[in-house]
């Protein structure tokens, strides 16, 4: 391997170490800030490029000069060095700092007016006009008081009270709808926020507000996070109640107030009018609310009608309001609120219930979308799916951000993208059942979903498994698990974590394509271990070699998998990017196949094993406790017990009686789990989705 190879295997690996240590995220803020703050500046990028080639001329210079272990030194440290800065990897930063946002702020605001709706109780109106006025972006915005026919002394003393506001006191008490509508139909220009008077705003509130209305063009409505008077969490997005959905309920509603999915920036279904900030635009193509909404729903019938008109609505965590709300509101409801209920369900009952995915024919249309197609076992199963679909009958699509797939044979239409961005152009169009497959794409789908077709969300793992602790991608992940997906997943284990997460799952296992995976006539070798060859940190690879390592008699170790350099760093056989046919015969062949995972959605591989006749050792790696069974079918050992493990290597080699009877166990197991009934399965819960 050349200087510049090896400098790029050293590189690599130290990202490894870096990423493992939990100190990524500090090398990210260390390059971030030179980035923005350094290389963002003119001047001193020139300065920063002219002085790091200089780094460069003294390290050829030692090429001659100096010994050969010093230049490489050099080398390895500067180009490490530039990497680290310039290139490093960078992390999708979760919403802006509360200091960019009030730089941006200070430099573009927007002409604002607060609209307080009132009724009854002035104290709580003066102290809400305070704690806006008295924070450095008070003196930005405009306040219109709009008191909803309050008693004579109440309304007295709001004159009286010399408010930095307009003031209009209407004569009879009409709601909360048509008092909102006289404060906007007062404010001729500028965008609008409807607060309600038992708020505390807090620092940086209409400032987060503003900003994420104006850096996204398509944003017309945002949100700020509302807090319980004790500091839990009361607002952060709308959605429909799924025990009672005649109701809408609150997103994170009694989290602590810095739970970790609530930091994050989001679009939501509604926005509450205890504080909606509502752009010019919106109120100039939609008008005000609907008058008709005498208490109650009055914010959700505009946040639905902003979205069919184009507009997006997005929730605001760094834009913080106390709201003087109980806990325990009561529950039951007035005479205004049922009516008012009745006529929003009457009004977008069907938009939300009875929304057409079929094509013109009467087929069930399903889009599945994929962000890449690469060789993995998740994407292997998204296509046995597609293929299954096809036979029965369903319009099936695959839309994906990349090249088709060409290594499987996939039989459903493919439809490719340049971008995300491009894809989601076009499903928001589509009248269908739409499948999320990955965090990354349950973004779009549910944007696309809003107005058009049904959202569902496979998941065959929750992928906060994927990052580290500190890495701040974990909340986005969970923060797109939304309450409007239809779930369906691999296992218990999933089940239970989305139980946890306060969603209702079904489980569609994957199967094994038992015309590839099965026992053949192959003679069996007598002394090899088999095992997925993959470095990421979760399949433990490392528990697997070190037990091979202890063993005095170390029988022959095949990796297989399409990571090919582990061969020259294990110093053993490794079968590059197999296909399933050879995949089968490396089974059929091999005397134990092992699997030390700390973690799977499900672990298809080790059923396969166990399809094709192969004695099976494995951890506990939570998705395969749905079929494997300790002495039964396989042998489960402890997470990184060497001595375990290495022993159960060694009995199971010794003894063939054992290795029978899990094999004639693992055969039985594994003929449950065909793709035919998988298939059944799944074609059940789309037609009922449909329906």
């Amino acid at each position: 391997m050349n200087l510049l190879g090896k400098t790029e295997e050293l590189y690599k690996k130290g990202a490894r170490i870096i990423n493992k240590s939990g100190y990524l995220f500090l090398f990210q803020k260390l390059s971030k800030y030179i980035r923005k703050e350094v290389l963002g500046r003119s001047f001193y990028r020139f300065v920063f490029y002219i002085g790091y080639w200089s780094l460069w001329r003294r390290v050829f210079e030692s090429y001659h000069t100096k010994s050969y272990l010093v230049f490489l030194t050099r080398f390895i440290l500067v180009f490490l060095f530039g990497w680290i800065i310039i290139f490093f990897p960078k992390r999708p930063a979760i919403g802006a700092t509360p200091k960019d946002i009030k730089r941006w702020f200070v430099r573009n605001h927007k002409k604002t007016t607060v609209v307080i709706p009132t009724y009854n109780d002035y104290k709580l109106t003066q102290a809400c006009i305070k704690s806006i006025k008295q924070l450095p972006s008070g003196k930005y915005v405009d306040i219109v008081v709009v008191d909803d026919g309050s008693s004579v002394d109440v309304q007295n003393r709001l004159k009286s009270l010399d408010l930095p506001a307009e003031l209009i006191l209407k004569k009879t008490n009409e709601g909360f709808a048509k008092t909102c509508n006289a404060g906007m139909k007062a404010v001729s220009s500028g965008d609008v926020v409807l607060l309600n008077n038992d708020t505390k705003v807090h620092d940086g509130w209409i400032e987060g507000l503003q900003y994420y209305a104006y850096t996204n063009k398509n944003v017309g409505i945002t949100g700020a996070r509302l807090l319980y008077p004790d500091g839990t969490i009361q607002w952060a997005g709308s959605h429909r109640n799924i025990g009672a959905p005649e109701w809408f309920d609150h997103d994170y509603r009694f989290k602590p107030h810095d739970w970790g999915p609530a930091n994050v920036p989001i679009e939501v279904l509604g926005v509450t009018g205890a504080c909606m900030y509502i752009k010019r635009e919106v109120l100039n193509k939609i008008g005000v609310f609907d008058p008709k909404f005498e208490m109650a729903f009055e914010d959700a019938d505009y946040s639905i009608r902003a979205w069919n008109a184009g507009f997006i609505l997005y929730y605001v965590p760094v834009s913080v309001v106390t709201h003087y709300e109980s806990k325990t509101r009561g529950k039951k409801q007035g005479s205004r609120e049922v009516r008012s209920l009745r006529y929003f369900w009457k009004k977008w009952g069907p938009w939300f219930d009875k929304r057409n995915v079929r094509n013109n024919k009467g087929k069930i249309r399903i889009i599945y979308v994929m962000k890449d197609v690469g060789v993995a076992g998740g994407h292997k199963v998204v296509f046995e799916h597609l293929n299954g679909l096809v036979k029965r009958g369903y319009d099936v699509s695959l839309y994906v951000a990349s090249r088709p797939p060409d290594w499987f044979p996939l039989k459903a239409k493919v439809k490719s993208f340049r971008s995300l961005k491009k894809l989601e152009e076009d499903l928001k169009n589509q009248e269908a059942i739409k499948v999320a497959t990955w965090w990354e794409t349950a973004s779009l789908v549910w944007r696309s979903s809003v107005i058009k077709g049904i959202p569902a969300y496979f998941v065959q793992d929750i992928e906060t498994s994927y990052y580290t602790e500190r890495d701040p991608l974990r909340d986005a992940v969970l923060a797109w698990y939304k309450k409007e997906f239809n779930y369906f997943t691999t296992s218990t284990w999933n089940v239970n974590q989305l139980e946890d997460l306060g969603y209702k799952s079904r489980i569609i296992s994957p199967a094994i394509d038992d015309s590839v995976f099965k026992l053949k006539n192959l003679k069996r070798d007598s002394n090899t271990i088999l095992a997925v060859g993959r470095s990421h940190p979760l399949k433990n690879l490392v528990f697997t070699i070190r037990a091979w390592k202890r063993l005095n008699k170390k029988p022959n170790l095949v990796l297989f998998g399409v990571e090919p350099s582990l061969r020259r760093k294990i110093g053993t056989e490794y079968i590059f990017a197999p296909s399933d046919e050879e995949i089968a015969d490396l089974y059929n062949k091999s005397t134990i196949f092992i699997q030390t995972s700390h973690h799977e959605g499900f672990c298809l591989t080790v059923l396969e094993a166990m399809a094709c006749g192969v004695p099976v050792i494995c951890t506990n790696a939570d998705g395969n406790m749905d079929f494997c069974k300790d002495g039964t079918n396989c042998i489960i050992v402890e997470q990184n017990n060497v001595e375990q493990l290495a022993e159960a290597v060694k009995n199971l080699l010794s003894n063939k009686k054992l290795r029978d009877s899990l094999v004639k166990s693992g055969l039985k197991t594994a003929a449950r789990y065909t793709w035919e009934s998988k298939i059944n399965d799944l074609d059940k819960y789309y037609s009922k989705l449909a329906n």
